[in-house]
């Protein structure tokens, strides 16, 4: 059965806020328009894909390959 683990990102690209039983809520930190969210990683039987969740000054929001 597949698995997703959520990886926090370092303390300087982004801040907990609050946490309750069912959400963490995160205060994205920008260096030049852009800030690192965490990490998505799906682990299945045929390996993992992981993916950074990246947030723009303007507020878009992009994934990108994680190794």
């Amino acid at each position: 059965m597949p698995t997703l683990t959520i990886i926090m990102p370092s303390e300087g690209d982004m801040t907990l806020v609050s946490q309750s039983s069912s959400s963490l809520t995160l205060k994205p930190i920008f260096f030049g328009g852009e800030a690192c969210g965490p990490i998505l990683k799906l682990s299945t039987e045929t390996g993992d894909i992981s993916y950074r969740i990246k947030i723009k000054a303007d507020g878009r929001i992009e994934l990108k390959k994680a190794d």
